[in-house]
């Protein structure tokens, strides 16, 4: 689930990034939290994907959406524990701003 696919859905909410539509939710807003539980419903469906074809041991949700891992998180792991065909764990990255290291990582090459 991409940004952009995200806050469409927030039409009405005032919210134009995922930290605003996240502070919303902890606001108790019961559309941003419907937002963030059907969010973790497609990535359960993208978390299932990769399992199904790769078998991995782990895989770590990371980024500026992870923030929102508490609204999100029960929904995501019901969807893959219905239709994962193996287990897998699923955590919440600890790493801040994972994107930049992993860029300055391959500048160091």
């Amino acid at each position: 689930m991409s940004v952009r696919g995200i806050l469409s859905r927030a039409k009405g909410l005032y919210a134009s990034n995922p930290k605003e539509l996240f502070e919303l939710a902890e606001k108790g807003s019961k559309k941003a939290i419907k937002i963030w539980e059907e969010t973790g419903f497609y990535l359960g469906v993208g978390c299932t994907n990769v399992i199904n074809a790769l078998n991995p041991d782990i895989i770590i949700i990371g980024g500026k959406i992870s923030n929102a891992w508490e609204f999100f998180n029960k929904e995501m792991k019901e969807t893959v524990k219905k239709r994962a065909l193996f287990n897998c764990k699923i955590t919440k990255s600890n790493l801040k701003d994972a994107g930049v290291l992993g860029a300055a990582l391959l500048c160091r090459q």
